[in-house]
């Protein structure tokens, strides 16, 4: 029987994994969930980049620099091929995202070794990023985007102006990944 639940378990991993692949075509746009339908983001605690501090709302309000225009929260796993795909093109863009006001929050969706997520965003992202652990799944839970506690569907990013009010949630990236989120 235990067996057969690590079995079921693999499965919705891979699903989830895979169920939002790099696209031909304009990247998918899901619609915002209820939580983001808001002048600002609903407010959070998570963790910050060492896995050990908690990282708030208020941290990230100070962690925007002035310069910014457009707020990314980029989830990733470290288990989700697109995931990386879509980092490795924005870690690529980084030039282009500094240019346009683009600053980038790197959220792990729920991974709790944090030893193999700080490996994982060395080798695919770039450390001006900030990174925030969501071991929990607090900010997940919390912006609506895994429907009644099911597994987050990945890739997602979420797009927000200076004041973090949500613009778009992407899925799937699409030939015009990162550029949409300037745009």
């Amino acid at each position: 029987m235990r067996n057969l639940f690590f079995i079921a378990l693999f499965g919705i991993l891979c699903s989830t994994a895979w169920s939002g692949e790099t696209i031909s075509g304009p990247s998918k746009q899901n619609p915002l969930p209820k939580p983001l339908q808001k002048a600002v983001i609903p407010w959070f605690v998570a963790r910050d980049s060492t896995g050990d501090a908690a990282f708030s709302l208020n941290d990230l309000k100070k962690a925007i620099k002035p310069d910014t225009k457009r707020v990314v929260f980029a989830y990733f796993a470290t288990w989700c091929p697109p995931c990386r795909e879509g980092t490795v093109r924005l870690r690529d863009a980084v030039p282009l995202l500094k240019e346009n006001g683009v600053q980038v929050f790197l959220i792990n969706a729920g991974e709790k070794d944090k030893e193999l997520v700080l490996k994982w965003v060395e080798k695919y992202a770039t450390k001006d990023w900030t990174l925030i652990f969501d071991t929990f799944g607090q900010i997940t839970a919390k912006y609506g985007l895994a429907p009644n506690d099911a597994p987050m569907s990945l890739p997602q990013t979420l797009l927000l102006d200076q004041n973090l009010k949500p613009l778009l949630l992407l899925g799937a990236e699409g030939d015009d990944w990162p550029q949409i989120l300037w745009e």
